[in-house]
């Protein structure tokens, strides 16, 4: 769907993003002039080797880190712009992210994890939060582990209740770096056919992987070298189809789908993002440096205020 100036819509345009890092032997470029657009609905995974810029990217993204230089839209936000605590309402709202080591808080059942965004967020009413979760987890695949604690499951059932949480306020966008990295190869293909199914009810699905064939699995692959871009095309998959078909948009998103602007009245929620702690933001970065990670990771709930 064109806007009236004729353009096509972007979910996330990137627009030329630099990164810096001041290091005791000088300064380091993470990320070199990026200029990126990702639609709504695309399905697209982020390669490259480690220290290439990857999880830096997703943190311009998500907001977890500023960047140097540049400009970060998604969703019609100017991300680079916002305040800690504009940041932590509109993330909680708007991205749902996906941890390779899942981070489900440990002394919560599975539908206690799923609540806590939707509490933190105020969107649904408190009869609504329980009955979505309990939806949630059957989309999944796995509402009997609803009342087990993340401990009593495996792996593969532990990401899928992880993807459950990241939908917990219905983004428009998931994000996942590495989601599949901790988990064997079959239960690997299962959550990509999980992202596909997703992917096809509207949500937009950006991830960094490893794995070159998973990727092949993606609508479009952007590789990355040493802070730049050195490709971006369609998947092999995609690249088999007429272009007419290739990245085509996907069905409508469901009913009350969050796929739209967030209003200003949305906005006027005291939101916080979903917990992350353990995790490593910066892992691009040089070593000793933060890379990210703001608003109390360290107690379970990002940007808690």
């Amino acid at each position: 769907m064109e806007n009236n100036n004729g353009y096509e819509p972007q979910l996330i345009d990137l627009r030329n993003l630099v990164k810096n890092y001041r290091t005791g032997s000088g300064e380091v470029n993470v990320l070199k002039e990026i200029n990126l657009t990702i639609g709504p609905g695309e399905f697209v995974s982020v390669m490259g080797p480690s220290g290439s810029g990857k999880s830096t990217l997703i943190n311009m993204i998500t907001g977890i880190d500023r960047p140097s230089g540049g400009e970060v839209l998604v969703d019609g936000q100017m991300v680079h712009t916002m305040s800690e605590d504009e940041l932590a309402r509109w993330r909680g709202r708007s991205i749902g992210v996906i941890f390779q080591f899942f981070q489900l808080i440990p002394t919560l059942t599975i539908l206690e994890n799923i609540i806590l965004p939707m509490d933190f967020c105020g969107k649904f009413s408190s009869r609504e939060r329980s009955q979505r979760a309990m939806r949630l987890l059957e989309r999944v695949g796995i509402p009997e582990q609803a009342d087990k604690l993340p401990s009593t499951l495996s792996g593969g059932q532990q990401q899928r209740a992880a993807i459950a949480r990241a939908l917990a306020n219905d983004p428009p966008l998931l994000v996942g770096d590495e989601p599949t990295g901790n988990l064997d190869r079959h239960t690997a293909a299962e959550m990509f056919s999980l992202f596909e199914s997703l992917r096809e009810e509207g949500k937009t699905i950006l991830i960094v992987t490893h794995d070159r064939e998973l990727s092949e699995r993606t609508r479009r692959v952007i590789h990355l070298l040493d802070g730049s871009i050195e490709k971006d095309h369609p998947a092999a998959a995609q690249s088999a189809l007429p272009e007419d078909q290739q990245r085509a948009m996907p069905l409508p998103p469901l009913a009350n789908s969050s796929h739209r602007k967030i209003t200003d009245a949305h906005r006027s929620h005291r939101c916080v993002s979903i917990p992350a702690q353990g995790t490593d933001p910066g892992r691009d970065t040089p070593r000793g440096q933060a890379g990210g990670g703001r608003g109390g990771r360290e107690n379970g709930k990002a940007g808690l205020q």
